[in-house]
């Protein structure tokens, strides 16, 4: 069976954005340790937000969409 999807091709700067925000991601886990899935999803979201550059700033709805849909590059 031919798969007629079309997969969509990832410019290198949004690459770049997402793996920021993994590794943003990254290093909130290790900064609050076992607290860390203690705080609410919304936080944590937050908390990339305010942490990305000044030039991508994303929604949580946009950050969560890259933590459980993409993986760090």
């Amino acid at each position: 069976m031919k798969n007629n999807k079309r997969v969509r091709e990832k410019s290198q700067r949004t690459i770049d954005d997402h793996n920021q925000v993994h590794l943003i991601n990254n290093k909130l886990r290790e900064e609050f340790g076992r607290v860390y899935h203690a705080i609410s999803r919304g936080e944590i979201y937050n908390m990339i937000a305010e942490r990305l550059s000044d030039g991508n700033k994303y929604c949580n709805k946009r950050i969560a969409y890259i933590l459980n849909h993409t993986k760090l590059v």
